[in-house]
């Protein structure tokens, strides 16, 4: 029970995940302006996406890899991971986040991209992690629930407002066709374990 407990609190938060729970700086407000079209990126190896936790504490993550349908990324804290490039999936692969594992992922539903509010989408899997015996089904439901104002550390935009759910957790990112990806990413557990990252800037790098 002890290692299925410590899978369910490592494996979970293993694309963003940061643990803490604070007061957080941004502020979601009502809008009625087009948020633009948000569509698939197309990131090129480097880029890199900054952010700061509900903490206030800096961090990035980095492209790493494509191939295959898969992209790569490392995590200022160590955290490696790849994943399908279709937007919102569960790793595949992961090291040091703080576990290490791997995962059979399949997507269902409608078309993710260009993302329209009432986009529904679905993955399924089973993952096996260095902290658990045995494997763990996985299902992730995702749904485009709207468009909403969101002021941040960066500034202010209009987003799309993606909320995805499994059996432990609830995650939502706010995506920006400004920036062409998510401006806010935050994590609530089944525990109440809440956490951020709130992004400060992406650099584009060739």
């Amino acid at each position: 029970m002890q290692k299925y407990l410590r899978f369910l609190t490592t494996y979970i938060p293993i694309v963003f995940g940061l643990w803490a729970s604070s007061a957080f700086a941004y502020e979601e407000f009502a809008t009625d302006a087009a948020p633009g079209t948000v569509v698939k990126d197309a990131r090129d190896v480097g880029w890199q996406w900054h952010y700061i936790d509900e903490n206030g504490d800096a961090g990035f993550m980095e492209k790493t890899a494509q191939e295959d349908g898969h992209a790569s990324y490392k995590r200022s804290d160590g955290c490696i991971w790849t994943r399908p490039d279709s937007g919102f999936a569960p790793a595949v692969e992961w090291r040091n986040c703080p576990s290490s594992g791997t995962a059979d992922v399949s997507f269902a539903g409608d078309s993710i991209w260009p993302l329209q509010v009432g986009n529904r989408f679905a993955y399924t899997g089973t993952a096996r992690s260095s902290l658990s015996s045995g494997a763990r089904k996985l299902r992730r439901s995702c749904q485009v629930t709207g468009i909403t104002g969101l002021k941040t550390v960066a500034g202010s935009f209009t987003t799309f407002k993606v909320v995805c759910k499994d059996r432990w957790t609830t995650r939502t990112w706010w995506l920006s066709s400004e920036v062409g990806t998510a401006v806010l990413y935050r994590q609530e557990t089944f525990t109440g374990r809440t956490s951020i990252q709130e992004m400060t800037k992406v650099v584009f790098r060739p």
